[in-house]
């Protein structure tokens, strides 16, 4: 019989084969398809946030400590233009991924969020230097 624990439990594996995933695809030379495996990590966060709505005693300390819900909507935000932008350098447009990571910086009002996204910035731009 499912119930909320059982599904939690799945949910927690699935996120750790898709992150294991994720490493080997890069170490075969699949990085261009990593955002793929992002995404769909990000539709178990959103399994996974809707299931502590309803439990909220399933929740790991560290998220019901400091997750608000504009934390979560920034959190979202920058994973699906990381994902876009990884994706986009992994296939030798670094220029497209930086001006898609800039784009983010223009409308993203987390602090802490837009310092993410410029250090991917300035990582992408060193790395396309050295080539």
């Amino acid at each position: 019989m499912a119930s909320a624990e059982s599904l939690h439990s799945l949910l927690v594996v699935a996120s750790r084969l898709l992150d294991s995933a994720a490493s080997q695809m890069h170490e075969l030379g699949l990085g261009e398809e990593i955002g793929h495996v992002g995404s769909a990590l990000g539709e178990v966060f959103e399994i996974k946030r809707a299931l502590y709505v309803l439990r909220p005693e399933l929740m790991p300390e560290q998220l019901a400590e400091t997750v608000s819900p504009d934390v979560s909507a920034a959190n979202r935000r920058l994973t699906h233009c990381l994902a876009d932008a990884l994706e986009l350098d992994e296939a030798g447009d670094t220029d497209a991924a930086v001006a898609k990571l800039q784009n983010y910086l223009e409308a993203e009002t987390s602090l802490e969020h837009r310092e993410i996204a410029q250090s991917e910035i300035l990582r992408m731009q060193s790395a396309g230097n050295e080539n």
